[in-house]
């Protein structure tokens, strides 16, 4: 599809990569994929960022330029932290997304765009819009495909998947100790994604491999373990994936199948405790 999309999620979520993903499955991708930071655009100068500028619109234009929006050609413009966009910028989008056509500065006529605009928030637009921070006829213009991305608390069973994901991405094998697990599908995460994969990168610029729960950052070892249902010593020479496996069927055999008291043990939702069942055939 080529409609709008708004993506919603907290900091360090991974709303661009799903931004990335979505260009790289639409009907375009290999047409270019551009980025305005919105925070970054000023009334004045944003109107020349966004849609162009013609030589001589303003003093120190020397040449013309195109905009992000007809630098995206036919692919994607991702408009990153459409809430921080200024209300004056916000009124000119509006119409641009409108008409399908942006008026460069200086420009006699308006040209047409044809990219798909996806937008990215951190913040909840209802709640500005009712501050009078946010137009409402813009948030309708953008919200027409709704992606909202959960933060990592909320989906602890994705954490050995990612942890594996980053170490083969570093090109060097960490293996965390089962405590070490433990602790890091414990942690809340407070800077999502982004935050474990910045855990995974120091511990990999320190040349660790075998990672114990000593080497973990300050914060991370103050959480509580998910479960000492069995001893480390009998994961050693496992996989992550086989002692995320004993560790949930460890929990559930300690609380009689109980699975709300599983998941409280474990210290994950019911409903991330449901997908490790699943993901284990445990269920």
């Amino acid at each position: 599809t080529n409609v709008p999309a708004l993506i919603m999620g907290e900091s360090g979520t991974g709303k661009e990569h799903v931004a990335r993903e979505l260009h790289a499955r639409g009907p375009r991708p290999e047409e270019p994929f551009v980025t305005a930071s919105c925070a970054a655009l000023e009334p004045g100068r944003g109107v020349s960022e966004l849609f162009g500028h013609v030589e001589g619109a303003f003093t120190g234009a020397i040449g013309a330029r195109a905009g992000l929006f007809r630098e995206a050609g036919r692919g994607t413009l991702l408009l990153d932290g459409v809430e921080e966009l200024h209300l004056q910028l916000q009124a000119t989008l509006l119409r641009a997304l409108q008409e399908s056509e942006v008026r460069p500065l200086g420009a006699d006529f308006p040209q047409p765009f044809y990219c798909r605009v996806i937008a990215t928030t951190s913040g909840d637009l209802r709640d500005r819009v009712a501050k009078g921070l946010f137009r409402e006829d813009l948030l309708y213009r953008l919200d027409v495909l709704r992606i909202p991305i959960p933060p990592l608390r909320d989906r602890l069973e994705d954490v050995p998947l990612l942890v594996e994901h980053f170490t083969a991405r570093e090109e060097k094998a960490l293996r965390p100790t089962p405590r070490a697990l433990r602790l890091l599908m414990s942690y809340t995460w407070p800077g999502n994604v982004r935050q474990l994969e910045n855990e995974i990168r120091r511990l990999s610029a320190l040349g660790i491999r075998d990672v114990s729960a000593q080497q973990l950052s300050e914060e991370l070892r103050t959480g509580e373990g998910l479960t000492s249902a069995a001893p480390e010593a009998s994961f050693r020479g496992m996989t992550l994936a086989e002692v995320e496996r004993e560790l949930v069927k460890g929990a559930l055999e300690a609380c009689g199948g109980n699975k709300a008291q599983a998941a409280r043990q474990l210290g994950v939702p019911r409903t991330s405790l449901y997908t490790l069942l699943q993901r284990h055939d445990l269920s």
